[in-house]
């Protein structure tokens, strides 16, 4: 009688895994559409094709007075990807409105993975933009903060709405 071994199975976890292919849940924010009620998946976001940043950031015209920037402290880094999925989210949805609370509280619009997407108002009242303005802002970030380690963390003004600022950054660091 021969006996099979789970040592013998070894070789075939690879091929196993390489079809298991995980991506981060996207959670949109209080107030926001769930993908389900959208009829979507994490991994069909993930997949989209979704418009480039360059292209949403050359039509856009961006808060004259803010100045955004590419945060260095690595404490505040997470993976491009998250940002990028919660981009094509809030792209997806556009036209909807994207709000900041007053009293200088931030708005969570979007996380996957480790990556938070906020809005705070700067004058600290309560201020709505559409999302799609909120992804342009997220698109100036995913243009030019991203590492070559493929980390990422940033803040930029949203396009026609200058008091809400939108930052993309780890959960743990997030404002």
């Amino acid at each position: 009688m021969r006996t099979i071994t789970l040592l013998q199975f070894l070789p075939l976890v690879p091929a196993v895994l390489a079809d298991t292919v995980q991506y981060p849940e996207i959670v949109p924010g209080p107030g926001l559409p769930s993908l389900a009620s959208l009829g979507l998946t994490s991994e069909q976001l993930y997949k989209m094709e979704s418009v480039s940043p360059s292209k949403v950031n050359k039509r856009a015209s961006f808060a004259p007075n803010y100045v955004p920037f590419c945060e260095s402290d690595q404490r505040a880094h997470t993976h491009v990807d998250g940002l990028r999925m919660c981009y094509t989210y809030l792209s997806y949805i556009g036209a909807r409105d994207c709000t900041v609370p007053s009293g200088f509280r931030k708005a969570l619009y979007c996380n996957a993975g480790d990556a938070h997407i906020n809005g705070l108002s700067i004058n600290g009242r309560s201020q709505t933009s559409s999302c799609a303005s909120v992804a342009g802002a997220l698109g100036w970030i995913l243009d030019n903060c991203k590492l070559p380690n493929n980390q990422i963390a940033g803040s930029q003004a949203v396009s026609g709405n200058a008091d809400i600022i939108v930052t993309g950054m780890s959960s743990s660091f997030s404002c």
